[in-house]
This record gives structure tokens, sequence and C-alpha cells, in this order.
């Protein structure tokens, strides 16, 4: 797995942005940074679930996880 950083561009209510601002202030993080630690945890906690969902789709579709993981990849690398 690559360690390289990605960029997102995501969008999130008035709301959300304003508590995001809230707590990477205290926090000490630019907001950015924070958002990207936010969105790396949750990734990281969901990850088994991801992975039993992916095993669910490769065995419908009749494909190892691995082909689906390629499938979906290539499907990102042409824009989502």
């Amino acid at each position: 797995m690559s360690n390289d950083s990605k960029r997102l561009l995501i969008t999130i209510s008035d709301y959300d942005e304003r508590m995001l601002t809230f707590w990477a202030k205290l926090h000490g993080k630019p907001k950015s940074t924070y958002a990207g630690h936010l969105v790396a945890g949750q990734i990281e906690a969901k990850a088994p679930a991801i992975r039993t969902e992916m095993e669910y789709v490769a065995k419908t579709e009749g494909i190892s996880v691995e082909e689906l993981e390629s499938r979906w990849l290539g499907e990102a690398d042409s824009g989502d």
C-alpha cells in the first residue's frame, strides 16, 4: 500500500465546517490537517466492515476481492 498522501475535495455543511474549525483549533491543528485525521480515523475504524462488505460483493459477482479492488481502483482512476 502506498504511503503517498492524496488530496480530496469534499463538501460539508456550514455547521460542520464551523465545528471542524473549532475542533481543529482546540487541537492546535490547521482545519484541513485535522479533517484528514478525522477521515483517516473513521476509515481505519471501519476497515473490517469495509472488507467484509467487499468480500460479500465479490462473492455475489463471482470474482475475487483482488479483482473487485482492481476494478474499483480502475474506475477511481477514471474519475470516481
